[in-house]
């Protein structure tokens, strides 16, 4: 029979009847769906235990029942023996309320300790604390738990941040890398789940996010978790509770979830374990708000950090280099510097590799002041503008300076791609000026599949040159008179 026949049978919940199967009292079978097939036999036993339970035998003494080493006339016996004993010393103890009643003092003035003498005299009797019950309540509140599942992800979303961020070195910048980022994220978040909440609820029975809303997850017995119960009920959750996080699904399975848990019904994935909760204080509410905003808040700075290139300060040529090929490659640009600082292109294309900018350094005390970018065509042909090698010159060097940081830097970043962008002629941000002085004829540009490209139109001259200068601001590179 079913579980949910059982309970009809015997009229013990469901929890009981989990926990007097962990306490070894009954042991059903397992059909190959992995469902529970209890048998007559079962039935018959959890009669007796609920019928001893309610003589107040404790289940020590049921399972020496069980095992033949204790006859049911020894333990009725010694059972009538013990409630007697209850029985004198319920009977001292309203005696007593006898008394206290019909003194007519008051708490502030009565006198405890007569009437604890003669409590003491009296036969303490095995039974008289409330029955335990057989199991650990599980705890509703399903918006709690759905909140405390939520920060946890939360937890689990940031560690995967700070890998593809710092270990990984991977900065999504188009759409398309975006898009494969969630999906990614998604993917290890739940490898997460399952690699860390095992091992947090077998060793201290909570996670981050339960830790926070005091929940703590338990065996019916109040034990904790092994590793693969823990595992087990995880699974539960991704399967019955989540369906695969699969979206519009998930969202069914949740409300099929939260009517259960709301109606105090176990979930499916916790027939063998149980919620407890140390308190519902008002505060944990306010601080899952503020950990959950935190967490939300610290992606923005972690993915600023992760842009700012890999030399801060001033700059040899070196250094420069270094800065200039991550952002190149972080942007997924064409071009890359060698050792000496030259340009060279990483596409093999005739109108790319053809006819390079060139860099010039200026140093001061060893480092770079200012870096120049000089290039000029007369094709008669579609050329490559290079306009993205100043841009990435201009980046190289503006990231590298102190007042940039993980705070601001996609703003400033934004600024200078904006300025760079539309040619604009002299701008200074952040210490790092820079001049555009291009100029050109018989060339137009055109968007699309073609844009960065110089297309020749007429049959006049076809000239175009570009001449970007980047320098520190204060200091001078090939001399003040060369600006206008």
């Amino acid at each position: 029979m079913t579980i949910k026949e059982l309970e009809e049978r015997t009229g013990l919940a469901r929890a009981n009847i989990r926990f007097y199967e962990q306490a070894g009292l009954i042991c059903p079978l397992r059909r190959p769906n992995g469902y529970r097939d209890y048998s007559e036999e079962d039935a018959r036993t959890l009669e007796k235990v609920k019928l001893l339970r309610r003589l107040r035998l404790d289940l020590d003494t049921i399972r020496r029942l069980q095992a033949g080493s204790l006859t049911l006339g020894q333990a009725m016996q010694e059972q009538t023996a013990a409630l007697a004993r209850d029985r004198a010393e319920a009977d001292a103890a309203r005696q007593v309320c006898i008394r206290l009643r019909d003194s007519g003092e008051g708490y502030e003035t009565f006198s405890p300790l007569p009437y604890l003498r003669e409590l003491d005299q009296a036969p303490a009797g095995p039974h008289m604390a409330p029955l335990p019950a057989d199991w650990a309540e599980t705890v509703a509140h399903p918006w709690v738990r759905f909140f405390a599942r939520a920060l946890d992800g939360a937890v689990y979303g940031l560690l995967w941040a700070v890998v593809q961020l710092f270990v990984l070195d991977w900065v999504p910048m188009t759409e398309g890398e975006q898009l494969l980022t969630r999906a990614a994220g998604w993917c290890v978040s739940i490898l997460l789940f399952f690699a860390i909440e095992p091992v947090l609820l077998s060793a201290w029975g909570t996670t981050p996010g339960k830790a926070l809303f005091g929940l703590k997850v338990r065996r019916s017995d109040g034990g904790k978790l092994s590793w693969r119960q823990a595992l087990r009920r995880l699974t539960g959750v991704y399967v019955q509770g989540q369906c695969f996080t699969i979206p519009v699904a998930e969202l069914f399975f949740w409300w099929k979830s939260y009517k259960l848990c709301r109606d105090g019904f176990p979930l499916p994935w916790e027939e063998d374990t149980a919620y407890t909760v140390k308190d519902r204080a008002s505060w944990r509410g306010a601080a899952f708000a503020a950990a959950y905003l935190a967490l939300f808040l610290v992606n923005f700075p972690l993915s600023s950090q992760a842009m700012l290139p890999p030399n801060r300060g001033e700059l040899t040529v070196a250094e420069f280099v270094e800065n200039y090929n991550d952002i190149a490659s972080l942007l997924g640009a064409s071009s890359r510097l060698d050792g000496e600082g030259a340009l060279v292109m990483t596409e093999n294309s005739d109108l790319l590799a053809e006819n390079l900018p060139e860099l010039i350094y200026t140093l001061k005390d060893g480092t770079v002041a200012g870096v120049e970018v000089r290039w000029q065509t007369d094709r008669d042909r579609m050329t490559w503008d290079h306009r993205d090698v100043p841009q990435l010159a201009v980046l190289s060097l503006l990231t590298a300076q102190r007042s940039v940081n993980c705070l601001n830097c996609p703003f400033v970043v934004d600024d200078a791609e904006t300025w760079m962008g539309d040619w604009t002629e002299l701008w200074t941000l952040h210490g790092v000026s820079v001049y555009n002085q291009n100029r050109g004829e018989g060339y137009f540009r055109n968007g699309g599949q073609y844009e960065g490209f110089l297309h020749p139109v007429g049959d006049g001259a076809h000239f175009y040159q570009m001449d970007v200068r980047i320098t520190l601001k204060e200091q001078t590179m090939r001399g003040e008179e060369q600006y206008p």
